[in-house]
């Protein structure tokens, strides 16, 4: 009887969730890609519920701008391309860092470029340029850029022109918009550039110019999981799981296809092991 009973109320416990974050901007998501076509975000996701089988996963598609108010609506909710830093609400929780992505920089039109003042190495001083003009400045609702660029940005609120891109196709439809002229610049990934849909490459062209308050520096990057019981569950599960996916093949294609520029392989990977091996996960 007592064996029948144990039974029934192990039947009764709810099966494990997870909910995961998916928003639309290529390289880190692609939604809908007519090739079918993953992106890194995809991918690390896709690797983590391989690894996680002891959940039920599902996706669910949303701007940036809606994660903040999302964090408690499910049990839990994560997001697999975050920024390795101290949590910026008490939202949500940080998993050990697993990637690396070299420094955000500004994109903007090859024209407006040539207007910039650069320094030797050919990068500009976020700061110095906010100084000296007011800026129009695209920017990804809920996107922020790690503590130095984002303390540049607050200090300069005043000589800053925001225009927002909101909803779906964020980081397209941001460059877009640049490409449009309806700003001057935003700050980016330099890898977007190159994975830009073929039609966008020439109208008119983008370039990438180092910022140089963080030229030099790297981005770690993590899981971030709502900051709950089951969130403080399943991310041991994935802080668990992240060393040998990072020692996968299928990691380190993901990680060169996605995030290295071909002229930088060597450096890159070097770079990488200088911050993440031995892993930052013990």
């Amino acid at each position: 009887m007592g064996l029948i009973c144990a039974v029934a109320a192990s039947a009764a416990e709810p099966e494990r969730e997870v909910t995961w974050l998916k928003n639309n901007a290529p390289p880190f998501y692609l939604i809908d890609a007519p090739d079918g076509e993953t992106g890194f975000g995809d991918r690390i996701q896709s690797m983590l519920e391989r690894a996680l089988p002891q959940y039920r996963h599902r996706t669910v598609q949303m701007p940036l701008s809606r994660l903040e108010q999302s964090w408690g609506r499910y049990a839990p909710l994560c997001f697999a391309t975050m920024i390795h830093e101290p949590p910026l609400n008490h939202h949500y929780q940080l998993s050990a860092p697993y990637v690396m992505y070299l420094p955000h920089g500004l994109i903007t039109t090859r024209a407006f470029a040539r207007t910039l003042q650069m320094e030797s190495d050919g990068a500009v001083s976020l700061s110095t340029l906010l100084d000296q003009q007011v800026v129009s400045l695209g920017h990804i609702a809920g996107r922020t850029y790690g503590s130095a660029l984002d303390g540049i940005l607050n200090a300069n609120r005043d000589q800053l022109d925001v225009v927002q891109r909101v909803g779906a196709n964020e980081t397209t439809g941001a460059l877009a918009m640049l490409q449009h002229r309806r700003f001057d610049v935003i700050i980016e990934y330099g890898f977007v550039l190159n994975h830009m849909p073929t039609e966008m490459v020439n109208q008119p062209p983008l370039t990438f110019v180092p910022i140089s308050e963080t030229r030099g520096q790297v981005i770690l990057g993590a899981v971030g999981c709502s900051n709950s019981p089951a969130g403080h569950e399943v991310l041991a599960a994935i802080n668990e799981a992240l060393p040998p996916l990072m020692r996968s093949e299928e990691y380190l294609r993901a990680v060169s296809r996605w995030l290295v520029p071909a002229t930088m392989q060597a450096e890159y990977w070097r770079r990488y092991d200088e911050a993440l091996y031995p892993p930052a996960l013990q």
